[in-house]
């Protein structure tokens, strides 16, 4: 049984190491490699878990804990591969227009490709040449919109993203209150202090992320509409000001009509040919290349959402600071309490002292972080000063003191932060109602011409 588990270890640690050493490539065939890799990987820790699951042993059970921790982590590796998967696959397409423009082309240059009368007949050098241009403005079309939509997935990727850890990170601070249980030692404020440290940056990092957002959302194009079925001119599900507007991305000149670059149309109809949009032109209705055409509506739903990403970071920081300082209490209540039950507290520094003192009354005790028992042990510690350091079995030097007031130094930054925080949604708030209101006019003046 010994040496069962003993070679399950060996497993374990070999599988663990594949795990860490996570490749994400950028090809379709590299993701679909590494994927089928970690499909192959989750086969094994399965088969592990049902083997521990027989085992009823101290170790036994050691084991399948890490073992299903495993199992979680390379599930989430072969999730995330699905993931990018997605977006690689587009390679094929790419590879088929590719191939498909080739075998025109070579199909083409055949000399029975077109008959020796039309060839002696006419003269179409140049025809074919703007036919070819065409087609190659075609392709720079569908790389502004391939662009499109990667820069719409990246935005609302970043968005979840963002939301999902800052709500981790406030449910992390919840549930480390329920475990924190300290001794009351001076060298803990300095682990106390590097943790605060670690989610201050990480909560900075998360705003500046979300403001970027916020600043960025405009731009994005609201691709989605393009998926909108529009028929006699509307469109389900579409709560914008009047018809939807196309602008043309390119000069287009029809059998007996012309359009130009940046002319914003009503659309009028995409189901009636998949590859054709109907729109309203001087010379009334007529049908253009879809690819030809960006829809020219608001992204009210990009800004709303990128703002309120702003607000969700906000409140997982305002929640998690709450619950940082009820940790911050939990210390200090239990380090005063060992002064109080020692013999005395000799103070060597008493500026440092009253520094931390003040720090401790103002962003703890006032906040009511702890219901007022840190004030009490704190009274009480007042009468524990004695004046000779051979009295007392805790003494005060400036050293000690500035390791003690550390972790409420970093807690006051966390504050300062969150301040501009509400800076920036006031501002961002009152930027979303502005565009809103201009795109309204602009909207209205666009379907006036």
């Amino acid at each position: 049984m010994v040496e069962g588990l003993d070679a399950t270890s060996i497993q374990l640690k070999d599988i663990e190491s594949e795990v860490v050493e996570f490749n994400v490539g950028v090809s379709h065939l590299a993701l679909d490699e590494e994927r089928e890799r970690y499909t192959r990987i989750r086969e094994r820790i399965e088969s592990i878990v049902d083997g521990l699951n027989k085992k009823e042993t101290e170790k036994g059970r050691i084991q399948l804990e890490t073992a299903q921790k495993l199992l979680a982590a390379a599930t989430g590796n072969t999730e995330t591969l699905r993931y990018l998967e997605s977006i690689s696959c587009l390679e094929n397409i790419f590879t088929d227009v590719t191939k498909a423009a080739i075998v025109t082309a070579v199909g083409l240059s055949s000399e029975d490709s077109i008959s020796q009368r039309v060839l002696e007949s006419k003269l179409l050098t140049n025809n074919v040449k703007q036919c070819w241009n065409y087609t190659t403005q075609l392709s720079n079309l569908a790389a502004i919109h391939l662009k499109s939509a990667a820069d719409f997935h990246i935005f609302n990727h970043e968005i979840t993203e963002i939301r999902a850890q800052a709500s981790q990170m406030k449910a992390v601070s919840a549930s480390q209150i329920e475990a924190f249980s300290p001794e009351g030692q001076i060298i803990e404020a300095s682990s106390l202090n590097d943790e605060m440290k670690v989610r201050l940056s990480a909560f900075q990092n998360l705003a500046e992320r979300a403001r970027t957002l916020v600043s960025k959302a405009p731009s994005v194009l609201p691709i989605e509409n393009r998926l909108m079925e529009v028929r006699d001119g509307m469109a389900k599900d579409y709560e914008g000001y009047g018809p939807l507007m196309v602008q043309m991305l390119i000069d287009y000149v029809g059998s007996n009509f012309t359009i130009r670059k940046g002319d914003s149309l009503a659309l009028l109809d995409t189901t009636e040919n998949p590859y054709l949009w109907k729109v309203m032109t001087k010379s009334g209705p007529q049908y253009v290349p879809s690819i030809a055409c960006i829809i020219a509506s608001a992204n009210g739903e990009q800004v709303h959402d990128a703002y309120r990403t702003l607000a969700t970071v906000k409140e997982s920081w305002n929640k998690a600071l709450d619950n940082y300082r009820r940790q911050l209490a939990i210390y200090y209540r239990k380090y005063l309490q060992n002064v109080v039950n020692g013999r005395g507290l000799h103070v060597i520094d008493s500026q440092a002292k009253r520094r931390f003192i003040e720090d401790l009354d103002r962003l703890l005790i006032q906040s009511g972080a702890d219901e007022g028992h840190l004030l009490n042990v704190l009274e009480t510690v007042k009468s524990k000063i004695v004046t000779r350091a051979d009295q007392a079995d805790e003494v005060w030097s400036r050293i000690e003191v500035d390791l003690l007031h550390q972790p409420l130094i970093v807690l006051h930054e966390h504050m300062k932060s969150l301040r501009k925080m509400d800076e920036s949604v006031e501002y961002f708030t009152s930027n979303m109602k502005d565009y809103a209101s201009i795109f309204a006019t602009e909207s209205r003046g666009l379907q006036a011409q």
